[in-house]
């Protein structure tokens, strides 16, 4: 099994971040994880720095980047072609970003992140618009590292979205780095892969398994044991 870091931010690409690059380098050498997706809010800058800066983890980084919808909330867009990435705004109505992922030619997912509320600026989404919005997803972060520390979790939407769609997703857990401490706080199991585009491939298959830190995350634990 490979263990991956779906959801990563650093302090000079995400003025939501507390960790610097050098910072971030450390842990990621440190941690158990196998690989980490560097998802900067509307920047690649972060995930260049550390590819070219430190040769050491260069090899266990993968790009992303999380853009911000007013209306549906936040998704994370993983794929190789740094081009696009890299010409990504932080900010997009969710069609218009539809659009622009039409236009990738290589393998890339659209994620729906945190969908049951933005931990930052307390907005929620309603169940409602999970089925309106299926057809644009390949999957939903059901594990987000703020929200379990809150006892939530976003399953509720990724059944949703499956059952309009009529097949499997993947569910996905990612920590919202934004703090050394953070990390490995909720993260995703995949069958043993070595790439980016295994990693798409498993996404597009739903064949991925949500994971969170039972220490770390004791609300959630002590609120999914007393709905049982």
């Amino acid at each position: 099994m490979t263990n991956i870091e779906m959801h990563f931010h650093t302090k000079e690409s995400s003025c939501t971040s507390w960790s610097s690059w050098n910072e971030i380098a450390e842990a990621i050498k440190q941690s158990d994880l196998d690989y980490f997706c560097i998802t900067d809010h509307g920047s690649l800058t972060g995930y260049m720095y550390l590819k070219s800066n430190f040769p050491e983890i260069r090899e266990k980084i993968f790009p992303g980047i999380e853009v911000t919808t007013p209306s549906h909330g936040d998704f994370l867009i993983y794929t190789q072609d740094l081009c696009f990435l890299n010409h990504l705004e932080r900010n997009y109505n969710l069609k218009d970003l539809i659009k622009k992922l039409e236009e990738v030619q290589d393998p890339h997912a659209i994620i729906w992140a945190h969908p049951n509320s933005n931990p930052f600026y307390g907005t929620s989404q309603t169940i409602d618009l999970a089925s309106q919005i299926a057809s644009y997803l390949d999957g939903v972060e059901v594990y987000n590292g703020f929200q379990i520390a809150q006892g939530r979790s976003g399953f509720e939407y990724g059944l949703r979205i499956e059952e309009a769609k009529g097949r499997k997703i993947a569910l996905i857990g990612g920590s919202d780095t934004h703090q050394r401490r953070s990390i490995k706080r909720a993260y995703t199991e995949f069958p043993s892969l070595n790439s980016p585009k295994e990693m798409l491939d498993f996404i597009k298959k739903g064949n991925c398994t949500p994971r969170f830190n039972e220490k770390e995350n004791k609300a959630y634990l002590l609120l999914t044991s007393k709905n049982k």
